[in-house]
């Protein structure tokens, strides 16, 4: 670990620690944001994940924590207590997780050259290949900063080429127009909610837009999958097929005469290519976790 001694900062550690223990909001920001492993000194780090282990954090609260870990009489309660009253301010807690994350992911970085090293001397491409694939997908330092300006001339550039090629939206269709039009269509990243009162068409309108974005799907393995809450499979599938060829619902109703029944069987037989080809093929999921395909 003799590497890695240069790359941690004992006063920083201590310091997130101390504004953790200085107030509710910062403690509730230390518990989300930081990990044990953030903290290279081990005495930080009991401390730390003591922290985790309570719901109100204060020096008793976490005393009483590391007792019952067994850890209490190694830290002590004047240490605590010398953490606690080391700070005055926890609005310099932000800049004190950047650096913590920051140390902590250049030991990662160390870490995995040293395993890199070692897989090299076995010949073992394999152990390489998963260490460079655990650093790449490190989420500090892939993090990525865009300015403001540059965004904007990546959206512009989205723009024209949308443009030039004649589409008139980005995403998927919902099959309303003017909705689309609104929207860019159902894009990659965006989190789209419907809301209104109840019984007011919200699953039907949620359903009809699955199913337009269904048929837009051009791999036959593409699925939209509906997940509901409220209404069984049964329900999903009668409002699905009634609204996809314009049938009413009390087709299905069970006091429907025999002559509309008997027409209703003949066109489920008939359109059962179509609906498997089209909304069909989307999945449900039930609040009893079922699973069907039409």
């Amino acid at each position: 670990m003799d590497a890695l001694k240069d790359l941690h900062s004992e006063e920083t550690e201590r310091a997130a620690l101390g504004c953790m223990l200085l107030d509710r909001g910062a403690a509730a920001l230390g518990k989300t944001m930081l990990q044990a492993e953030d903290f290279y000194a081990p005495m930080y780090r009991m401390i730390f994940e003591a922290m985790q282990g309570v719901e109100e954090i204060d020096a008793v609260t976490v005393m009483n924590e590391l007792a019952r870990r067994g850890e209490a009489e190694r830290i002590g309660l004047d240490r605590i207590a010398g953490i606690a009253l080391g700070i005055s301010t926890s609005v310099y807690l932000h800049s004190y997780i950047d650096d913590l994350k920051r140390l902590a992911y250049l030991r990662r970085v160390v870490r995995t050259a040293q395993e890199m090293a070692q897989a090299a001397y076995r010949q073992d491409i394999g152990g390489i290949d998963r260490s460079m694939a655990a650093m790449r997908g490190d989420g500090w330092g892939s993090a990525e900063i865009v300015t403001l300006a540059d965004a904007t001339e990546k959206h512009i550039r989205e723009i024209a080429a949308l443009r030039e090629s004649g589409k008139k939206i980005v995403g998927l269709p919902t099959g309303f127009t003017d909705l689309d039009l609104m929207l860019g269509g159902l894009r990659n990243g965006d989190f789209c909610i419907l809301a209104a009162r109840p019984s007011m068409g919200k699953s039907a309108l949620a359903l009809d837009i699955a199913k337009h974005a269904q048929k837009s799907l051009t791999e036959q393995a593409d699925r939209v999958v509906f997940f509901s809450l409220e209404m069984p499979d049964k329900s999903l599938g009668n409002r699905g097929y009634t609204s996809e060829f314009l049938i009413d619902n009390d087709r299905f109703a069970v006091g429907a005469n025999d002559a509309a029944w008997q027409e209703t069987l003949r066109g489920v037989a008939e359109n059962r290519a179509d609906y498997e080809s089209g909304a069909g093929r989307m999945s449900s999921e039930t609040r009893r976790g079922r699973r069907w395909r039409r």
